[in-house]
């Protein structure tokens, strides 16, 4: 069946209204069908929510900077390839990859400072100077590897096919405590604990739980020993 241009254009301009309305008109019409999340696209949303975070994207935009320069610099590439199997040349913002860039960072810091000490003329970009000798920048690093590693452990174990909402819980539960060691100083961790918590709470449904609950690992030592390794 074709549909009149007028029915497509009001459809592509009441898109977000739609998408917010019919899940509620879905309930009242049909209330015997669950609205039902895909887990690993909840997860996503989680990440997905922490970018915009101004903190994380101003993280993001030096990560950038110093990637950017490092790509585009053959003499300070060459450099890290030598001592070191390599730095990550792009950033992006969801999954794993904003996992990898941070942990590359961070593996990559003796070089850094090799090349400040032995080769400072490499780093023409004063931008990139000033970010690589900054210590909270490389702070602020290691509080996004660890926020992003449940992050991404997550997802690929939904993604698989023996993956269980067990799974899902513990990945979250990791999440959770990751976020919790945050300082209590650190402004990103009254936003993180926001987003997590309106995540978790369109995520906590019934039949989540119910699997999760019934799972022969939720009583047994296996739990024990995660939630033990976490704290």
């Amino acid at each position: 069946m074709l549909l009149p241009y007028e029915t497509i254009l009001w459809i592509h301009i009441q898109e977000n209204f739609l998408l917010q309305k019919f899940p509620i008109l879905l309930k009242r019409l049909y209330g015997h069908i669950w609205d039902v999340r895909c887990a690993a696209h909840a997860i996503n949303l989680i990440a997905s929510d922490l970018v915009k975070i101004n903190s994380i994207k101003d993280f993001i935009s030096n990560c950038g900077k110093i990637t950017g320069f490092f790509n585009n610099s053959h003499q300070g590439l060459k450099n890290m390839k030598i001592n070191m199997e390599g730095l990550q040349t792009w950033c992006k913002t969801r999954r794993g990859s904003l996992f990898m860039t941070p942990d590359s960072i961070l593996r990559a810091r003796p070089v850094f400072d090799w090349i400040l000490l032995e080769h400072n003329e490499i780093i023409s970009n004063k931008s990139v100077h000033d970010i690589i000798e900054n210590e909270e920048f490389f702070t602020t690093c290691r509080q996004i590897r660890s926020i992003w590693a449940p992050i991404k452990e997550c997802i690929n174990i939904l993604e698989s096919k023996s993956a269980s909402l067990a799974d899902c819980f513990v990945q979250m539960i990791k999440l959770a405590v990751a976020i919790f060691k945050l300082s209590f100083s650190n402004p990103l961790k009254t936003s993180t604990i926001q987003i997590f918590n309106r995540k978790y709470l369109e995520f906590q449904h019934p039949a989540y739980l119910l699997c999760y609950y019934l799972h022969p690992y939720y009583r047994g030592i296996f739990l024990i020993l995660i939630i033990n390794n976490c704290f």
